[in-house]
């Protein structure tokens, strides 16, 4: 039988949100980071790799959809959730 937890990172800049999101994948019993960036992701992932990455769309520098493109490349095998926090509909 595997112990092991899924391991999540988060990025997502908002600090409030990112907060409430970790610790609701934490109560679930999921092993989660969260960061505010690609670039901190970059260096999460050289040394503690991940099953899950969820990405803000919206994201400072490089966004959501480029870092999962990336990702998509370097980490086939990564689950990849994207969030958005529109408030309009078009």
């Amino acid at each position: 039988m595997n112990n092991k937890l899924t391991s999540v990172a988060i990025v997502e800049d908002n600090p409030d949100l990112r907060d409430e999101l970790q610790f609701q994948l934490n109560s679930d019993s999921l092993n989660v980071v969260a960061m505010g960036d690609g670039k901190a992701l970059n260096t999460h992932l050289i040394h503690h790799p991940c099953d899950i990455v969820i990405l803000d769309i919206g994201l400072p520098g490089e966004d959501g959809l480029s870092i999962a493109d990336r990702l998509r490349q370097s980490h086939p095998h990564i689950g990849i959730i994207i969030l958005t926090a529109n408030s309009e509909l078009d």
